[in-house]
């Protein structure tokens, strides 16, 4: 190895990492309603400006969070 460089972070690494904790909530979902037991972590509220971005991306692909107005 000759050295480490960032790479920079563009908008599918962005998608990939909110498409990724939408997958760890439904399956965290699953798992309550079927009565399994499990190792959980609880996040923080995200950032409602955040949220709104994210909303706004999504939708130039047809796809939505549902989450309507946001204060």
């Amino acid at each position: 190895m000759i050295g480490v460089k960032r790479a920079p972070r563009n908008i599918a690494h962005s998608l990939i990492e909110e498409f990724m904790l939408a997958a760890n909530e439904a399956v965290a979902s699953h798992l309550e309603n079927s009565g399994v037991a499990s190792i959980y972590r609880i996040h923080e509220k995200p950032d409602p400006k955040r949220v709104m971005e994210f909303e706004e991306v999504a939708a130039h692909f047809g796809c939505s969070l549902g989450v309507g107005a946001i204060p």
